[in-house]
């Protein structure tokens, strides 16, 4: 028994988008393979020369040891911190009053 199938405009509509798209990636991908793209101009060269000398990082490096030293001794310690201040009276007439 062979069924009739309704034609679908959505559904052809969806197979020409893949198709095409599948093309278009194949087709990119003979063309980069066969290195015809050549170099993108939009990609910047990256130098391997350091822009700031040695010298110059050293201190920012020193401080850095500084902080990990004074944080890896003041780790084990406890700290409390207290805050006192004095009432007003008319604070504690309010109080009293509710």
């Amino acid at each position: 028994v062979r069924e009739l199938l309704i034609y679908d405009p959505l559904r052809a509509k969806m197979k020409i988008t893949f198709y095409s798209l599948l093309a278009c990636l194949m087709g990119l991908g003979i063309a980069s393979g066969l290195g015809w793209t050549g170099k993108p101009h939009s990609m910047p060269v990256i130098g391997t020369e350091a822009q700031i000398p040695a010298q110059a990082v050293q201190p920012a490096l020193d401080l850095s040891d500084a902080f990990v030293n004074v944080s890896e001794t003041v780790t084990p310690a406890v700290v409390r911190i207290e805050a006192r201040r004095q009432v007003s009276a008319s604070v504690t007439q309010r109080r009293n009053r509710l």
